[in-house]
């Protein structure tokens, strides 16, 4: 059942039922029906089959009960309130009947005005009182009645309440769950020092690590270290991950982000059961998309627990490869900030809501944040937005301006406080009709200036326009997330390209050929290069599509490796593994120590299978140079010393040397095998560029032809070929080597091609 977090629904015959009936009528079989469609979330459908159940009886209670879920699924109190209600006519001590009543007017009061709200509040309170008179262990009604004392302002009662809960039913987790948030209200609403003096006048597992924390968000850092590593040698009784979770937010906080993230995968590696899972998915629901909602409701076990934040956070991190999670590190530090700047857990009505009109849909993860204003959780999603604007008159607008980029468009978000909100309520608007607006922002795109300087008639559209724009941000913003890098790190360009061949055992071949560029001379001017660890750390990542891990290398150039670095700018890798053909996510990054530039890529790729019996050719290789060789070299292949060119860029005098490999040719009688290749170059742009392909993580008419062709034999199945080319006289451009084998016994035909340029 999809409904919001703090709501929780109960019913059972026990509770609704009003008597015994007989299992096979239809009113019952209707209510059964209701129930499963309610189940998968199909509320207008359960409606209509409650509804029926009622036409055959109008005192079955349980329809009346059902109807009433369907309400507190849609969040409509009012209607659920009034089912609940007639169930009291019927059934005064129905205690699930006053259970839900209290529910309903503790929501039913947020949107009103004060007198009105104490009103509700206070017959909530009285069927909350009516429910414990009779039976103090019925469900969660002691945490329920917390949440009504926290939305009073009395954070204290509310926790000592939520104690009391636990202390009965130590079976309920979103009771656990909710105590531990009721503690985060109180720090988020007092002070530091009045926290403090509370939390150590009430002793309890959870009083002495909220002490650590409030330690820690003053900035008590050596103190709230000290708390969180008594209580972790104390090895209390609740869950220890909240104190690794803590622990890594404070390594963060310290800029040590290598033991941030040991601290965070303590806690991940710790997880037990649903709680401590839910505990460590309270840190990362701000960014969760909607389908890793829908993946992580029904998992029950550790393991998949563990599996899933792996996931979560390699998916997100722009450089796998390297020695730790930089997005998980950035999300530590955006969320450092936002629990300064962006805190609020007020209530968020339509009443203090700017966008009356409705223009923005918000999808189900939205309401995941119960913690922060919108400004935060966009934030939390998207990092410091590239421009910001604020304009001041009668209603003060912030706007925040993310300039396209490859992997993402163009997003724009309003934000205001209405006039009928207060504190640091922050909400999405999709614009707000004032000159000064429209003045701040006429830069920002046509619908603004246009808006600013049009007519009357042309306005409405407009502001449709700018409402739609508004939509469409927020449907990307809600459903993405990106990283940002700190300003210090400089972007690193690197080259590389894939190629592929047979492996014994039926695997593949996946070959990644590489250009490092290394730091010059000046860079390293002033450096102490003794204690440099390394002039370049490079290393590459290949996870399956689930994220987990299969193959992980390291690599590194010391100083004393290059004896001239005026002379060697950078140098050619290579890593070469053996996997089984399937899809995989690889990256590789490189980072140079001593100038703090950071490069890399990552990239989904199909290694193929070249096992299948039919003729296939290998991945063209591009090199600067092929020759023969006995070494054992990683560039030795099949006897050939192969120096691959990663850029794929040739001077027009440079020989182009080019690599493949031929499988499953048809042999005669004797072992040999005859076959044709066919050589293509194609001029596709004349003029000059850069390389075809530089990755970088920081986002940012016919064609002349000549045709070459080859008879060639071997024994054997399989045939290594090489040939130098020369394009000295085809000029300066992009062109494409397309490669076509042809076996004469069988007449099939194999190819592949190759992008590369001559400058």
């Amino acid at each position: 059942m999809k409904i919001a977090s703090f709501i929780v629904i109960v019913w059972t015959f026990t509770g609704f039922a009003g008597g015994a009936a007989p299992t096979d009528s239809t009113a019952w079989r209707l209510v059964a029906k209701g129930e499963a469609l309610l189940a998968e979330n199909k509320l207008k459908e359960a409606e209509k089959s409650f509804r029926q159940a009622l036409l055959k009886d109008r005192q079955l209670i349980a329809a009346m009960a059902g109807l009433g879920k369907v309400f507190l699924a849609k969040k409509d109190w009012g209607e659920a309130n009034d089912w609940y209600e007639k169930i009291l006519k019927n059934d005064p001590e129905n205690l699930g009947a006053h259970y839900h009543r209290a529910i309903c007017y503790r929501e039913c009061g947020v949107p009103k005005a004060l007198l009105m709200r104490k009103l509700d509040w206070d017959k909530a309170e009285k069927h909350f009182e009516l429910v414990l008179a009779v039976d103090s262990s019925f469900y969660d009604t002691l945490y329920q009645y917390a949440r009504l004392l926290r939305y009073r302002d009395d954070y204290t009662d509310a926790i000592l309440l939520g104690h009391r809960q636990i202390r009965l039913r130590p079976d309920l987790v979103e009771a656990q769950r909710g105590l531990f948030r009721l503690y985060q209200h109180f720090l988020d609403n007092k002070s530091a020092a009045e926290a403090l003096a509370w939390l150590r006048e009430h002793d309890s597992e959870q009083a002495r690590y909220f002490i650590g924390e409030a330690q820690r968000r003053s900035k008590k850092i050596a103190a709230a270290d000290s708390t969180f590593r008594q209580l972790l040698a104390a090895a209390p009784g609740a869950s220890l991950i909240p104190l690794h979770l803590s622990l890594a937010r404070l390594r963060y906080q310290q800029k040590k982000n290598a033991e941030g993230e040991k601290a965070y995968w303590q806690a991940v590696d710790g997880i037990r059961n649903r709680l401590d899972a839910e505990l460590v998915f309270e840190e990362a629901k701000y960014l969760v998309s909607e389908l890793e909602l829908q993946e992580f409701r029904p998992l029950v076990s550790p393991p998949e627990f563990n599996n899933f934040f792996r996931r979560f956070w390699t998916s997100r991190d722009p450089t796998p490869a390297a020695d730790y999670n930089v997005r998980l590190a950035e999300h530590y530090r955006r969320l450092l900030l936002a629990e300064k700047d962006y805190l609020f857990d007020g209530f968020r009505t339509w009443f203090n809501n700017p966008d009356k009109l409705g223009y923005q849909k918000f999808p189900p993860m939205f309401y995941l944040n119960d913690r922060f204003n919108d400004r935060g959780l966009i934030y939390l999603r998207h990092g410091e937005p590239d421009e910001k604007v604020t304009s001041v008159g009668e209603t003060v607008v912030e706007s925040w301006r993310y300039q396209p980029r490859v992997d993402a468009p163009e997003m724009i978000f309003h934000f205001v406080v209405d006039a009928n909100a207060s504190g640091n309520n922050w909400r999405l608007t999709p614009f707000v009709e004032s000159r000064q607006f429209l003045e701040d922002r006429v830069n920002w795109g046509s619908a603004y200036s246009r808006l600013l300087f049009g007519g009357q008639l042309e306005n409405l559209a407009l502001v449709e326009d700018l409402g739609q724009q508004s939509r469409a941000a927020v449907d990307t913003g809600f459903r993405s997330d990106r990283h940002t890098w700190d300003k210090n790190i400089q972007p690193l360009n690197t080259v590389a390209y894939s190629a592929f061949f047979k492996a014994p055992e039926g695997k593949s071949y996946f070959d990644l050929y590489y250009s490092v560029p290394l730091p010059s001379a000046k860079d390293l001017a002033g450096v102490d290069s003794e204690n440099l660890p390394a002039l370049c750390e490079q290393g590459l990542i290949l996870h399956d599509l689930q994220w987990r891990e299969i193959e992980r290398r390291r690599d590194q150039i010391a100083r004393e490796q290059i004896s001239d670095l005026a002379r060697t700018p950078s140098l050619v890798g290579q890593y070469h593994i053996a996997v089984p053909p399937d899809s995989y996510h690889v990256a590789f990054f490189i980072r140079q120590p001593a100038t703090q530039r950071l490069g890399g890529w990552k990239e989904d790729l199909r290694v193929p299978n070249f096992d299948g019996g039919n003729l296939a050719i290998s991945s063209i290789v591009l090199a600067s140079s092929i020759a023969p060789s006995s070494e054992e070299d990683v560039f030795v292949k099949n006897g050939l010393r192969i120096l691959p060119n990663p850029s794929k860029r040739f001077a027009r005098a440079q020989p182009i040397y080019v690599y493949f490999e031929v499988y499953h040719l048809a042999p005669e009688t004797g072992g040999e095998s005859s076959f044709v290749i066919e050589y293509t170059t194609s001029l596709r742009k004349e003029k000059k560029s850069g390389a075809k392909k530089v990755f970088s993580i920081f986002g940012g008419g016919s064609k002349p032809a000549t045709t070459l062709s080859v008879e060639r034999e071997t024994n054997g199945t399989t045939s290594a070929e090489y040939l130098a080319l020369d394009l000295n006289k085809a000029g300066t451009g992009d062109f494409r080597l397309s490669v076509k084998v042809k076996d004469k016994k069988s007449g099939k035909q194999s190819g592949s091609f190759i992008d590369l340029t001559v400058f």
